[in-house]
């Protein structure tokens, strides 16, 4: 029964390439809310952009285009005490002093924006009894923060992926990746939901006094069908993301040089760090073909899994909250090979594949994937078990349902 009205924070979702794990979770939010609101944070003009298809009962905000209208009072009492209690509860304070302009401009906007916002439920939204979700722990969890602080709402829930999730992730190191006010978020939502439960772990062991407000809830792909299998075909390697260092693409083309196996390599995905992997392949020997496809839409990407044989999937990424391109894999029977960082053991390990050690040797690395690729028994048994782990775990229809659920509960 559709019910209520549930307001949806993303980065840039439904405009932009990214979050499209969303795509996934949608219709099962749709069957569930009368009208969702989509409030994508890191637009504030959608002039020149392409908007994807949305169910006709959802919506878009764009909190700026109502800015100029809503005046919003400085509220220097409330930024001060949420700065510094802040800075009294971080893991560093000497990297929060250092951070002290950014953080502050970050918190004043977010204070404008809150007073945005609670004009515009006023206004629209007054015999509603709305939801709020943040998909991930960041800006709009700190206004949604303030509105809870100020009793405007009655609370917020967040997913928890990885960059966004784990602190070690952020204060000095060298991805420079900080989410400011982390403890003021986590303190005021109503619950956090993690995409694994290695990050329900951490925030029951980092915040132990509230372990109550700490689940996991997984993410989902549709069931699209199986990878085809011909053992005629060239051992077909497959990797998606992008080129951050943090993915290590570079630390896989590495790998797959060194492979006594002739096989082919093909990448999906754009950004920086492109140039360096493009002058490792021009090293390749002449057993090894590699691809760069650079930016491909999912659909294309899934489109490929339902008619190209694909051996394995791979990543080799320092951190991953859980990859959802290793459960698009699993989910057409593809074993995959990943390092075992954070969420990721949750999806490969010995029933879908293979997971290694981060510090794990390069040739340890290749030596799996020869073994691998020269055992056609252990290639079927692996893909018939991933097959199997896809559908009793990351099935979208079970999890997302599941999920929609837990949110109408917070009604």
């Amino acid at each position: 029964m559709k019910t209520n009205t549930l307001f949806v924070f993303t980065k840039h979702f439904p405009f932009g390439k990214a979050e499209q794990y969303l795509v996934d979770e949608l219709p099962y939010l749709a069957e569930n809310f009368g009208k969702i609101v989509f409030v994508p944070a890191e637009i504030f003009d959608s002039k020149n952009l392409v908007q994807r298809p949305i169910p006709t009962n959802c919506s878009v905000l764009l909190l700026n285009e109502e800015g100029a209208k809503i005046k919003s009072a400085k509220k220097w009492g409330e930024i001060f005490s949420v700065f510094l209690g802040e800075w009294l509860r971080c893991k560093s304070k000497s990297w929060f002093w250092k951070e002290r302009k950014r953080y502050k401009s970050v918190l004043l906007h977010q204070s404008h924006l809150a007073s945005v916002m609670s004009g515009i439920l006023k206004e629209r939204y007054s015999s509603d009894a709305p939801i709020f979700y943040t998909y991930w722990i960041h800006n709009s969890s700190i206004m949604l923060g303030l509105m809870k602080r100020r009793g405007e709402i009655n609370g917020f829930v967040c997913r928890g992926h990885s960059i966004d999730l784990y602190e070690w992730d952020w204060a000095l190191t060298r991805y420079i990746k900080i989410l400011p006010f982390y403890n003021f978020i986590i303190r005021h939502a109503q619950h956090i939901f993690t995409i694994s439960k290695h990050g329900s772990d951490y925030l029951k062991g980092r915040f132990p006094s509230m372990a109550d407000k700490f689940s996991f809830s997984r993410l989902g792909v549709a069931d699209l069908g199986i990878n085809p299998f011909h053992a005629d075909v060239k051992f077909t390697i497959v990797s998606c993301s992008n080129f951050s260092e943090n993915k290590g693409v570079a630390r896989i083309a590495e790998v797959i040089s060194k492979l006594k196996t002739p096989v082919q390599w093909i990448h999906f995905g754009y950004g920086e760090g492109k140039e360096k992997v493009e002058e490792q392949i021009k090293k390749f020997p002449s057993t090894i073909s590699a691809e760069l496809k650079g930016f491909v839409p999912n659909e294309e990407i899934r489109a490929f899994y339902r008619t190209q044989t694909v051996h394995l999937v791979i990543n080799l990424s320092e951190a991953e909250g859980i990859p959802v391109s290793l459960i698009e894999a699993i989910s057409f029977g593809i074993p995959v090979l990943a390092t075992a960082v954070y969420g990721n053991p949750e999806v490969a390990n010995e029933k879908t594949g293979f997971q290694v050690p981060f510090d794990c040797e390069n040739s340890k690395i290749t030596a799996i994937i020869d073994d691998f690729a020269q055992n056609g028994e252990i290639q079927l048994q692996k893909r018939l078990s991933a097959r199997d782990f896809f559908l009793s775990t990351f099935s979208a229809s079970t999890n997302y349902r599941a999920f929609a659920d837990e949110l109408r509960k917070l009604q």
